[in-house]
């Protein structure tokens, strides 16, 4: 996951609503895909998304960390 998605979507479980500021979070090569962004993070997330968006990056989390450990062998 790139550091500017994980950004976005930290915002939006965070409840920020406003499209613009979340897509000016992108870094490098997503910078020119900030139109698209502007109209994919329109919209309202419930509280049951945004504890499936919480629960995901957690798990992500863990397996990135079982990865670092693995290497690490």
């Amino acid at each position: 996951m790139t550091k500017s998605s994980r950004a976005m979507l930290e915002q939006l479980i965070a409840g920020n609503r406003d499209a613009e500021a979340m897509a000016e979070l992108a870094q490098s090569r997503m910078r020119s895909k900030r139109q698209l962004l502007r109209e994919a993070l329109v919209g309202d997330l419930g509280d049951h998304q945004k504890y499936m968006l919480t629960s995901h990056l957690r798990l992500i989390d863990q397996r990135d960390a079982e990865i670092e450990s693995l290497n690490l062998q």
